[in-house]
């Protein structure tokens, strides 16, 4: 199971609010607007463009970018258009009941020639290789299925996508879907059927159908517990917003020491602090952004060392990979930990 940027809201009902710092470590990229189009009453879709000319970085179906706002707020977003075009890409976004500030900044001011700042694109939802597909798309979460979709038509795979929303008006490329045949996509109005019926769909799934499920709480937590009639590797989950954890989950587990290998020092982890707050000891400027190791931007190669993953980004072949970890809430293991910092 693999989730990258984002999840609509946290399972786990904690109170402690997300770090909205953000230190940038790598460069952002500079883009601008060049379009801003509303396709659903609380949605717009941008259009960004290199602000020099230049092609965009190569991307794959699932992928995402965060966002550096006018405010220096950085936010992550589903690419939503063909991958092939590279000379613009585009994002959904939703202007968020409860908004933490960076929906609203983007739908008050953020207009065609706006400057804004890119990282990525980055990737953990990626389109595997399977006999069938499952769509579950629940509200704005159709975003980072789109480019999937197109490629399965293009080459002709069978698939098949449930999609729900609250009304016919918040709900965005219902047109885009529905091109491809309505045998093809099952569209839901809560406000006159209800939810759907997340476990039904799992009860007759053909022999290796993988599932991808964006959405909202409640319709990945039906995609997880009927995730067992496929196996659960067979389900693959993007999440909206970052899992929201208390200070107190990253006292579990024991000191270690941490090289950094750049860097060419050897340093301290004591139970009490996270690997990012040590890196930013002697790396001020290392990028996080959601503190909950559910967005991927504070990704670290690891070079040596056992690795306590914590993170709802690395599927469980890439956590036995252990080449990577998400150092906002992961941990090490044993001696020594090596990273390529």
């Amino acid at each position: 199971m693999s989730s990258a940027a984002a999840d609509a809201s946290s399972a786990d009902d904690l109170s402690e609010e997300v770090d909205e710092e953000f230190l940038i470590g790598e460069p952002a990229a500079s883009v601008v607007v060049t379009s801003a189009r509303r396709v659903a009453s609380e949605i717009i879709e941008f259009e960004l463009a290199a602000l020099d000319g230049n092609s965009l970085p190569t991307w794959q179906p699932g992928a995402h970018i965060d966002l550096v706002l006018p405010s220096r707020r950085v936010r992550s977003y589903s690419l939503c258009s063909d991958p092939a075009d590279l000379s613009s890409y585009r994002v959904a976004v939703l202007r968020e009941q409860v908004s933490k500030g960076g929906s609203d900044e983007l739908h008050e001011s953020v207009v065609e020639g706006s400057r804004l700042g890119l990282f990525g694109p980055r990737n953990h939802f990626e389109l595997v290789d399977a006999p069938a597909y499952l769509f579950l798309a629940g509200g704005i979460g159709i975003a980072p299925l789109l480019p999937m979709i197109a490629a399965l038509a293009e080459r002709q795979a069978p698939w098949t996508c449930v999609y729900a929303g609250r009304t016919v008006e918040s709900m965005a490329f219902v047109d885009v879907l529905l091109a491809y045949g309505a045998d093809r996509t099952e569209v839901l109005i809560e406000s006159e059927v209800g939810r759907p019926d997340i476990a039904a769909r799992f009860r007759d799934l053909q022999s290796g159908t993988v599932v991808y499920c964006c959405g909202p709480l409640g319709m990945i937590a039906a995609a997880e517990s009927s995730s067992w009639r496929i196996g659960t590797s067979s389900l693959h989950v993007e999440r909206f917003h970052p899992t929201r954890v208390p200070p107190s989950f990253n006292e579990f587990g024991s000191p270690f020491s941490v090289r950094l290998e750049r860097q060419g020092v050897v340093i301290e982890v004591p139970s009490t602090r996270s690997l990012l707050s040590v890196i930013r000891d002697v790396v001020p400027t290392y990028p996080s952004s959601c503190g909950s190791g559910s967005c991927g931007v504070c990704e670290a190669k690891v070079l040596s060392g056992k690795i306590d993953h914590r993170d709802r980004v690395l599927s469980l072949q890439e956590c036995e990979r252990g080449d990577a970890m998400m150092v906002c809430v992961s941990r090490g293991e044993g001696d020594l930990l090596v990273l390529d910092i």
